[in-house]
Protein backbone atom coordinates (compact mmCIF):
# COMPACT_ATOMS: atom_id res chain seq x y z
CA UNK A 1 0.00 0.00 0.00
CA UNK A 2 1.33 3.42 -0.94
CA UNK A 3 1.92 6.06 1.71
CA UNK A 4 0.32 9.49 1.82
CA UNK A 5 -0.64 11.74 4.72
CA UNK A 6 -4.31 10.99 4.12
CA UNK A 7 -3.88 7.20 3.92
CA UNK A 8 -1.90 7.06 7.18
CA UNK A 9 -4.33 9.34 9.02
CA UNK A 10 -7.36 7.36 7.87
CA UNK A 11 -5.71 4.04 8.82
CA UNK A 12 -5.00 5.34 12.33
CA UNK A 13 -8.52 6.75 12.71
CA UNK A 14 -10.19 3.55 11.43
CA UNK A 15 -8.19 1.32 13.78
CA UNK A 16 -8.75 3.68 16.71
CA UNK A 17 -12.53 3.70 16.21
CA UNK A 18 -12.64 -0.04 15.48
CA UNK A 19 -13.70 0.42 11.86
CA UNK A 20 -10.80 -1.45 10.27
CA UNK A 21 -10.11 -5.13 9.65
CA UNK A 22 -6.38 -4.44 9.32
CA UNK A 23 -4.31 -6.36 11.87
CA UNK A 24 -2.03 -4.26 14.03
CA UNK A 25 0.99 -6.25 12.88
CA UNK A 26 0.06 -5.61 9.24
CA UNK A 27 -0.37 -1.90 9.92
CA UNK A 28 2.94 -1.63 11.80
CA UNK A 29 4.81 -3.62 9.14
CA UNK A 30 3.47 -1.26 6.48
CA UNK A 31 4.56 1.75 8.54
CA UNK A 32 7.99 0.23 9.27
CA UNK A 33 8.58 -0.47 5.58
CA UNK A 34 8.12 3.21 4.70
CA UNK A 35 10.00 4.43 7.77
CA UNK A 36 12.98 2.17 7.03
CA UNK A 37 13.04 3.32 3.43
CA UNK A 38 13.18 6.93 4.59
CA UNK A 39 15.84 6.10 7.16
CA UNK A 40 18.21 3.91 5.13
CA UNK A 41 17.89 5.81 1.87
CA UNK A 42 18.42 9.05 3.81
CA UNK A 43 15.24 10.57 2.41
CA UNK A 44 13.49 13.69 3.62
CA UNK A 45 9.69 13.74 4.08
CA UNK A 46 9.48 15.96 1.01
CA UNK A 47 11.13 13.20 -1.06
CA UNK A 48 8.21 10.91 -0.19
CA UNK A 49 5.69 13.75 -0.58
CA UNK A 50 4.59 13.48 3.04
CA UNK A 51 4.47 16.03 5.84
CA UNK A 52 6.97 16.19 8.67
CA UNK A 53 4.15 15.31 11.06
CA UNK A 54 3.54 12.09 9.10
CA UNK A 55 7.27 11.30 9.21
CA UNK A 56 7.31 11.87 12.98
CA UNK A 57 4.29 9.59 13.48
CA UNK A 58 5.89 6.90 11.28
CA UNK A 59 8.97 6.98 13.48
CA UNK A 60 6.94 6.74 16.67
CA UNK A 61 4.74 3.87 15.43
CA UNK A 62 7.81 1.89 14.39
CA UNK A 63 9.47 2.48 17.79
CA UNK A 64 6.36 1.83 19.91
CA UNK A 65 5.54 -1.44 18.14
CA UNK A 66 9.05 -2.78 18.73
CA UNK A 67 9.10 -1.57 22.33
CA UNK A 68 5.69 -3.05 23.04
CA UNK A 69 6.74 -6.47 21.74
CA UNK A 70 10.04 -6.37 23.64
CA UNK A 71 8.44 -5.25 26.90
CA UNK A 72 5.42 -7.56 26.72
CA UNK A 73 6.85 -10.90 25.58
CA UNK A 74 9.92 -12.95 26.45
CA UNK A 75 12.40 -13.49 23.60
CA UNK A 76 11.60 -17.21 23.35
CA UNK A 77 7.89 -16.46 23.26
CA UNK A 78 8.35 -13.91 20.48
CA UNK A 79 10.03 -16.49 18.26
CA UNK A 80 6.88 -18.60 18.05
CA UNK A 81 4.29 -15.85 18.55
CA UNK A 82 1.72 -15.23 15.85
CA UNK A 83 1.95 -11.45 15.59
CA UNK A 84 -1.41 -11.34 13.81
CA UNK A 85 -2.96 -11.87 17.25
CA UNK A 86 -1.10 -8.99 18.92
CA UNK A 87 -2.84 -5.66 19.42
CA UNK A 88 -1.29 -2.40 20.56
CA UNK A 89 -3.16 -0.69 23.41
CA UNK A 90 -5.84 1.64 22.05
CA UNK A 91 -4.21 4.55 23.87
CA UNK A 92 -1.38 4.58 21.31
CA UNK A 93 -3.79 5.18 18.46
CA UNK A 94 -5.51 7.84 20.54
CA UNK A 95 -2.20 9.65 20.93
CA UNK A 96 -1.48 9.55 17.18
CA UNK A 97 -5.06 10.60 16.44
CA UNK A 98 -4.61 13.64 18.70
CA UNK A 99 -1.35 14.53 16.96
CA UNK A 100 -3.01 14.35 13.56
CA UNK A 101 -5.79 16.67 14.72
CA UNK A 102 -3.35 18.93 16.57
CA UNK A 103 -5.62 18.35 19.56
CA UNK A 104 -4.37 19.55 22.91
CA UNK A 105 -5.06 18.01 26.30
CA UNK A 106 -6.11 21.35 27.76
CA UNK A 107 -5.48 21.48 31.50
CA UNK A 108 -5.28 17.68 31.56
CA UNK A 109 -1.75 17.74 30.15
CA UNK A 110 -0.65 17.50 33.79
CA UNK A 111 -1.92 13.91 33.93
CA UNK A 112 1.03 12.42 32.08
CA UNK A 113 0.88 9.33 29.86
CA UNK A 114 0.56 6.59 32.52
CA UNK A 115 -2.03 8.38 34.62
CA UNK A 116 -4.06 9.48 31.58
CA UNK A 117 -4.25 5.87 30.41
CA UNK A 118 -5.55 4.72 33.80
CA UNK A 119 -8.01 7.62 34.13
CA UNK A 120 -9.50 6.98 30.68
CA UNK A 121 -9.76 3.25 31.38
CA UNK A 122 -11.61 3.88 34.65
CA UNK A 123 -13.93 6.44 33.04
CA UNK A 124 -14.74 4.00 30.22
CA UNK A 125 -15.49 1.29 32.80
CA UNK A 126 -17.73 3.78 34.60
CA UNK A 127 -19.83 4.15 31.43
CA UNK A 128 -20.91 0.52 31.85
CA UNK A 129 -22.72 1.50 35.04
CA UNK A 130 -24.93 3.80 32.97
CA UNK A 131 -25.35 1.28 30.14
CA UNK A 132 -23.62 3.47 27.59
CA UNK A 133 -21.81 1.75 24.74
CA UNK A 134 -18.23 2.57 25.58
CA UNK A 135 -16.78 1.37 22.27
CA UNK A 136 -15.74 3.68 19.45
CA UNK A 137 -15.58 6.85 21.51
CA UNK A 138 -12.65 9.24 21.78
CA UNK A 139 -11.74 11.35 24.82
CA UNK A 140 -11.43 15.01 23.89
CA UNK A 141 -9.64 16.82 26.74
CA UNK A 142 -8.94 20.01 24.77
CA UNK A 143 -11.48 22.13 26.70
CA UNK A 144 -10.76 20.59 30.11
CA UNK A 145 -10.54 22.94 33.11
CA UNK A 146 -9.43 22.38 36.70
CA UNK A 147 -12.36 22.66 39.09
CA UNK A 148 -11.40 21.07 42.39
CA UNK A 149 -9.01 19.02 44.47
CA UNK A 150 -5.86 17.39 43.14
CA UNK A 151 -3.47 14.55 43.93
CA UNK A 152 -0.08 13.35 42.73
CA UNK A 153 -0.48 9.86 41.28
CA UNK A 154 1.90 7.78 39.14
CA UNK A 155 4.11 10.76 38.32
CA UNK A 156 1.17 12.90 37.18
CA UNK A 157 -1.41 15.19 38.75
CA UNK A 158 -5.12 14.37 38.69
CA UNK A 159 -7.80 16.98 39.32
CA UNK A 160 -11.55 17.31 39.40
CA UNK A 161 -11.78 18.27 35.68
CA UNK A 162 -14.70 19.80 33.79
CA UNK A 163 -15.59 19.79 30.08
CA UNK A 164 -14.40 16.33 29.10
CA UNK A 165 -16.06 15.21 25.86
CA UNK A 166 -16.61 11.81 24.29
CA UNK A 167 -16.52 12.08 20.50
CA UNK A 168 -17.51 9.54 17.84
CA UNK A 169 -15.92 8.70 14.47
CA UNK A 170 -17.64 11.60 12.70
CA UNK A 171 -16.38 14.10 15.29
CA UNK A 172 -19.77 14.51 16.95
CA UNK A 173 -19.71 15.09 20.71
CA UNK A 174 -21.90 12.34 22.20
CA UNK A 175 -21.32 13.19 25.86
CA UNK A 176 -19.75 15.95 27.92
CA UNK A 177 -19.10 15.95 31.62
CA UNK A 178 -17.08 16.53 34.75
CA UNK A 179 -14.96 13.91 36.46
CA UNK A 180 -14.00 13.38 40.09
CA UNK A 181 -11.77 10.94 41.91
CA UNK A 182 -11.01 9.28 45.24
CA UNK A 183 -7.35 8.69 46.08
CA UNK A 184 -6.09 7.16 49.32
CA UNK A 185 -2.36 6.82 49.88
CA UNK A 186 -2.96 4.72 53.02
CA UNK A 187 -4.64 1.86 51.14
CA UNK A 188 -2.07 0.80 48.51
CA UNK A 189 -2.49 4.13 46.72
CA UNK A 190 -6.00 3.13 45.66
CA UNK A 191 -7.49 5.36 42.95
CA UNK A 192 -11.12 5.54 41.84
CA UNK A 193 -12.11 7.84 38.95
CA UNK A 194 -15.70 8.42 37.87
CA UNK A 195 -18.05 10.78 36.04
CA UNK A 196 -19.36 13.28 38.57
CA UNK A 197 -21.68 14.77 35.96
CA UNK A 198 -22.41 13.72 32.38
CA UNK A 199 -24.91 14.80 29.75
CA UNK A 200 -25.43 13.71 26.16
CA UNK A 201 -27.51 11.56 23.86
CA UNK A 202 -30.68 10.71 25.75
CA UNK A 203 -29.13 11.57 29.12
CA UNK A 204 -30.52 14.12 31.56
CA UNK A 205 -28.39 15.79 34.22
CA UNK A 206 -30.58 14.44 37.02
CA UNK A 207 -29.60 10.89 36.08
CA UNK A 208 -26.05 11.50 37.24
CA UNK A 209 -26.58 12.69 40.79
CA UNK A 210 -25.77 9.50 42.71
CA UNK A 211 -23.16 6.76 42.51
CA UNK A 212 -24.32 3.88 44.75
CA UNK A 213 -21.67 1.55 43.38
CA UNK A 214 -18.97 3.99 44.50
CA UNK A 215 -20.50 4.29 47.94
CA UNK A 216 -20.36 0.51 48.25
CA UNK A 217 -16.67 0.45 47.32
CA UNK A 218 -15.66 3.73 48.94
CA UNK A 219 -12.46 3.57 50.97
CA UNK A 220 -13.02 4.04 54.69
Amino acid sequence: MILTDEILYKAIKDIYFDKSDMKHSEFCDWVSMHFCRMKYEDLEPEDLVISRLTASILRDIDAQWKLYLANTYLPNTLKSLNLDNVKLPRMYFGLWYRQINTESLGCADRLGWNLQEEVERKLIDDLNFYRIDRAKLHFDWSESCIKGHSANVKGGIINNFSDISLVDYSGKVNYNGWIDFIFDEKHNYSLEVYWDFLIGDGIEKKNWDTKPYLEKNRIN
